[in-house]
């Protein structure tokens, strides 16, 4: 009777949406419909002793309770949906970045979207490429603009730019070999 009852609500809670593999990693849930499913077929079938019924509901009351749930990754996800926004309306562009710096965001992203990909990542993977995508956000550098004085930027506008201590013997000059 207690095995009938829990098969009720879980199929209850099962057709409302309450329970729902979506919502629980996929070990978990795998193992929580495998005892599902053992216990639907002890409760069909005649042959099935008390044993095996008492079984099959610790077996799954066992499994739902293990149900866990799968972590927030909202706070990534909306971080990522905004760098790509600024991507595509131009705010952000890869022109305005060293390409190193770019490149570190650039891995930062492909991590995140594998993380948000993995409906298995744990809370600890989630904040770990949300951090590096903050970080790489936060690092870029931006890149020497050209404005079209080339030459005077070559040249830093005519001012002598040439270090005072150069006419000065280099300490590397002086070890004796």
């Amino acid at each position: 009777e207690d095995l009938d009852a829990m098969l009720e609500d879980i199929e209850s809670n099962l057709a409302d949406g309450t329970l729902d593999a979506a919502k629980y990693t996929s070990d978990s849930w795998s193992a929580f419909q495998t005892a599902l499913d053992a216990a639907e077929a002890a409760k069909g079938d005649v042959n099935s002793t008390q044993e095996t019924i008492n079984n099959v509901y610790a077996a799954l009351t066992a499994a739902y309770n293990e149900l866990v749930p799968v972590a927030d990754n909202e706070a990534l996800a909306q971080k990522v949906a905004d760098l790509n926004t600024r991507m595509e309306n131009g705010t952000l562009k890869e022109a305005d970045y060293t390409a190193a710096s770019w490149k570190n965001l650039t891995k930062a992203m492909e991590t995140a979207d594998t993380v948000l990909a993995n409906r298995d990542a744990s809370e600890q993977e989630i904040n770990d490429a949300l951090n590096a995508l903050i970080q790489a956000e936060a690092s870029l550098e931006k890149a020497a603009s050209d404005n079209g004085s080339g030459a005077a930027d070559d040249q830093n506008n005519g001012q002598n730019t040439q270090d005072p201590s150069s006419n000065k013997t280099s300490s590397a000059s002086k070890v004796k070999t």
